[in-house]
This record gives C-alpha cells, sequence and structure tokens, in this order.
C-alpha cells in the first residue's frame, strides 16, 4: 500500500540520518590524521555502507509513492521534476567537490 511505503521510506532516511550523524560522531579530529585506530575506520567504513544502502534504497519507495498518488495523465511531468532534482545533487556533488579541493575534506568537520 501507499501508505506503507511512504513509512518504509522514512524509516530508511531516518536510518540514513542516524548513520550519518554516527559517522559525524566517531569521524577523527584533524590532530589525529594519519593516526586512526582500525576498528574506527572498520566502523565509519560499515556505517558508510548502511547509510548508503538505506539511503537510496527509499528512492523507488518514494517514487512509487509518487506515482500512486499522481494522476496518469501528470505522471509525466512529476518525473520530469524528479529529474531536474536529480540533476541538482549532481551539481552539488561539483560544487562539493571544488570545495574540497579548495579548503579539504576535513573542513567540513571543523
Amino acid at each position: 500500500t501507499v501508505l506503507g511505503h511512504a513509512r518504509t521510506a522514512l524509516a530508511l532516511r531516518v536510518a540514513s540520518l542516524a548513520c550519518l550523524i554516527a559517522t559525524i560522531a566517531w569521524c577523527p579530529q584533524e590532530s589525529t590524521r594519519g593516526h586512526v585506530a582500525a576498528w574506527r575506520v572498520r566502523l565509519l567504513v560499515g556505517l558508510y555502507v548502511v547509510r548508503c544502502c538505506t539511503l537510496y534504497s527509499a528512492r523507488p519507495l518514494t517514487r512509487a509513492v509518487l506515482m500512486a498518488i499522481v494522476s496518469p495523465r501528470r505522471r509525466a511531468k512529476w518525473q520530469a521534476a524528479e529529474s531536474v532534482t536529480s540533476f541538482g545533487w549532481s551539481g552539488a556533488a561539483v560544487v562539493g567537490g571544488l570545495l574540497v579541493d579548495r579548503w579539504g575534506y576535513w573542513a567540513a568537520f571543523t
């Protein structure tokens, strides 16, 4: 059902947010760069993998909810709007890459 898909998508996004917050909390400070314990690296990689899985698995569910709510003759417009949103995220990734090149990755956490 539509409500079940929406609840599941919300739960997946909340889990993804929890993993992001845990990643920030467990990320080493700049002063410890190069001397990070192996268990912390494994934890951060695991959190990243779980975060990505939960975040990206919610997208088909949200698309299914959207298509169930929108009338068939207006679905193309909503699909186009969603494509523009996806393109915007791609642009944000490029800008983020430029910022990381300029100030470094650690600037995001200080």
